[in-house]
């Protein structure tokens, strides 16, 4: 039987159904483009190597590509594949990914944000899975072969709303904390 990544025991919600990454995102691998086409003044597409770039929800711009090889379109979800593996991000706007990333670009009936939490949930879990002596790794053959239970788009965009709830009740909540010890 075949793991299903966001269930316990393959228990799954009625109505949900079950999907292989590649059936609601178009994956792409990241690859490093030549280190002469680097820069940090601007010209090409920003350039993201990997978590080191992340921020909490959108990567930070350090670095540019001139002739980038693989490209994250804007709204993908930025998958770190490679040391460590398992730390997400949304691409803000087109870029450049090197090797230690996997764009994952949502097709229709996929919402991003619903994509980055669903990776998210699995974080811990997936970090487990990379392989390799020099640097934990998973493969595109893993990613690709990954399943998950999925909703339709709208109990998606439902539960999106919670969550972003649930943050933003987090946040007052901090935000009161500090006010306090102030």
């Amino acid at each position: 039987m075949q793991k299903i990544w966001n269930t316990t025991n393959n228990q799954i919600p009625k109505d949900w159904v079950i999907k292989t990454l590649p059936e609601f995102s178009r994956i792409e691998m990241g690859q490093s483009p030549l280190s002469n086409t680097y820069n940090f003044d601007g010209r090409g597409l920003p350039f993201f190597q990997g978590k080191a770039e992340f921020g909490e929800f959108y990567p930070k711009v350090n670095k540019y590509c001139s002739e980038p090889k693989k490209i994250a379109e804007e709204g993908a979800v930025l998958l770190s594949v490679r040391a460590p593996v398992g730390p997400t991000n949304l691409a803000k706007e087109k870029s450049c990914i090197g090797r230690g990333l996997a764009a994952l670009h949502p097709l229709d009936g996929m919402d991003s944000k619903f994509l980055l939490f669903l990776l998210r949930s699995i974080e811990p879990e997936l970090s487990s899975q990379g392989t390799g002596s020099t640097f934990k790794a998973i493969t595109k053959g893993f990613v690709e072969n990954m399943a998950f239970a999925i909703p339709d788009i709208r109990e998606q965009e439902h539960i999106i709303t919670k969550i972003e709830e649930l943050f933003s009740e987090l946040d007052s909540g901090i935000a009161s904390l500090k006010t306090a010890q102030e």
